[in-house]
């Protein structure tokens, strides 16, 4: 379920940003984080790191 909360933040902030007129650069940095977050998560959870 905290994962949701990002989720919905993350679209928010997306659509503010399209409705300002800064959606592709916006997305694009988004995109950016949320692989970088995914590989961390993954990075973590292979490695065997504790929470």
């Amino acid at each position: 379920m905290r994962h949701l909360g990002f989720v919905l933040t993350a679209i928010a902030i997306v659509g503010v940003a399209v409705a300002s007129g800064n959606g592709p650069v916006m997305v694009r940095a988004l995109e950016t984080g949320l692989a970088r977050g995914i590989g961390y998560q993954i990075a973590h959870e292979l490695l065997g790191g504790r929470r």
